[in-house]
Formats: structure tokens, sequence, C-alpha cells
């Protein structure tokens, strides 16, 4: 079974300059958590830490990332929370400014999934 991810899953970026460390907002699942936060899914937001430098753009005037995702490839393509595949350990994000986006912590190591009014 993969490791799926939550919202306290951090990411980082090949072409991040220094040790800043993403986090991803859901945008559609509302009833599947995991260790008490949402599960992710193709649909989840990445969140910049404010300043965060690109090596892509140090030479130029505004060397702050301008995160531009492509979407996460590859997710579970069986399980689904709200229509939305979920996001797994193996998930990345390409951004056209030339950096890869991969997960650093999963968030919910030896936690188990829970669908919002079922007990498990």
């Amino acid at each position: 079974m993969p490791e799926y991810l939550n919202e306290k899953a951090k990411f980082v970026c090949t072409m991040a300059i220094g040790p800043a460390k993403f986090t991803c907002r859901e945008g559609k699942n509302n009833k599947v958590t995991c260790g008490g936060s949402k599960v992710l899914t193709t649909q989840a937001k990445l969140q910049i830490p404010p300043g965060l430098n690109c090596k892509m753009l140090v030479s130029t005037p505004e060397p702050f990332c301008k995160l531009a995702p492509t979407g996460w490839i590859p997710f579970d393509m069986k399980n689904t929370a709200e229509g939305a595949n979920l996001l797994t350990k193996a998930s990345k994000n390409i951004c056209l400014v030339g950096g890869i986006i991969s997960v650093d912590d999963s968030g919910v190591e030896g936690k188990f999934i829970k669908i919002s009014g079922t007990s498990n």
C-alpha cells in the first residue's frame, strides 16, 4: 500500500536556495483525513515560503520563487477522495521555471486514513 500524504507533509525543490520546505493546502478533499489533517490529492496547492530564492532566477533583479507547477505525477490511480486521486510519497510536481518539487516528509508515517463519518 502506498504511503499517502497529508497537509503536514513537507516538500523540497531542486532549484530552491537554502533549506526551504514547502507545504500544501488541499483544494478539494474535505472528508478524508490521516493523522488529523486532510489527505492530499491532485488538487493540492503548493505554498511558497516567503522570500524563497530560485537558482534559475538568481541572476535576475527578482530572484524570488515564481512557482509555476505543471501538476502532480505520479499519483494513486485507484484511490480517490471526493473524485480527486490521492498523492503518494512518490508524487512530484515539475515547475516550469526548472525545479522538481518532491516529498521530503509525508506527514503520515504510521497513521491510518480516516473517512469522515466512519470509524476505522
